[in-house]
């Protein structure tokens, strides 16, 4: 019994010591290759995104955004798969497809992008997605209402 004990604290040990090199995993760099306009109500984003990962490789998958203004959602986000090599610091390539929400009006959307007066401040974000490690341990992470003035600081 006092060995299963050993064991199990060990394995404790060592996966506590593994979960605080998740913590600093990062977001490197963001930049905005293209944009563009699927019709009315869509819009096609190109984006480099560079990730440091000092631990294990995993995939990102199912991702899905909405960003919102105030609590009324405007734009609908999903974007491929993304596996993230192990022990690595790499710059990624991601295609982002936007769309309007239900209700939505482009027009009205397209004058508060072109506004000079732009609070970002008044928008958030929500994001899904489902985590797997290599070995197949996989997990659903969800992010809500983000301020986007956070964000875009962390970028």
């Amino acid at each position: 019994m006092k060995r299963v004990i050993a064991i199990l604290a060990v394995c404790i040990l060592a996966l506590s010591g593994c979960s605080s090199g998740f913590k600093d995993i990062r977001i490197t760099s963001c930049n905005l290759v293209s944009i563009t306009p699927m019709g009315l109500s869509s819009v096609e984003a190109k984006v480099e995104m560079g990730i440091f990962n000092p631990t294990v490789q995993f995939t990102l998958s199912n991702v899905t955004g909405c960003l919102k203004l105030g609590d009324k959602p405007y734009l609908l986000l999903t974007t491929d798969d993304i596996t993230v090599a192990a022990n690595s610091e790499a710059v990624y390539p991601l295609e982002l497809l936007g769309t309007l929400a239900e209700g939505t009006n482009p027009f009205v959307v397209l004058s508060l992008l072109t506004s000079t007066k732009l609070d970002l401040s008044t928008f958030k974000a929500d994001v899904k997605a489902h985590i797997t490690l290599k070995n197949g341990v996989g997990k659903d992470i969800e992010l809500k209402d983000l301020p986007l003035t956070d964000i875009v600081k962390k970028l």
